[in-house]
């Protein structure tokens, strides 16, 4: 995807941990950048994705290990994205970050607030982190 499609989507991140995400892509994949955990199912789904170039999206398929971890241990995915956060905006960090598949427990909220995240909405499918937009420190 072009740095100009990049740019054009709201700065938000979803992660999703189903295997069978194609419900929660479709609603995901207009408004931000979304990492999948990888199955066969999603693989096939993403892939349908990637082969429309003209769409404005950014998908990233990623191996999340054991499925009946913890939720801490799940969401070590975050620094991966964290790393990546500079593809995502020139101008800000991404203030959103959405879960999907895996619900929050205390150790998952404490390792999320060390990336800034302070505030947190459960939903019955995982759910939502917030903190403060702020510009990145190019100095």
């Amino acid at each position: 995807m072009s740095s100009e499609a990049i740019a054009n989507i709201d700065i938000r991140v979803a992660i999703v941990f189903a295997e069978d995400a194609g419900e929660s892509l479709a609603r995901l994949v207009p408004r931000g950048h979304v990492w999948v955990v990888r199955s066969p199912l999603n693989e096939a789904t993403v892939r349908g994705y990637w082969r429309n170039p003209d769409q404005p999206f950014s998908l990233t398929l990623f191996d999340a290990g054991d499925a009946n971890a913890p939720a801490l241990e799940r969401l070590g995915i975050v620094s991966v994205v964290e790393e990546h956060r500079w593809d995502y905006s020139s101008t800000h960090e991404y203030p959103i970050l959405e879960v999907v598949g895996l619900q929050l427990d205390s150790a998952a909220a404490d390792h999320l607030r060390a990336f800034g995240f302070s505030r947190f909405e459960e939903r019955s499918n995982g759910f939502v982190a917030h903190r403060p937009a702020r510009p990145h420190d190019f100095a």
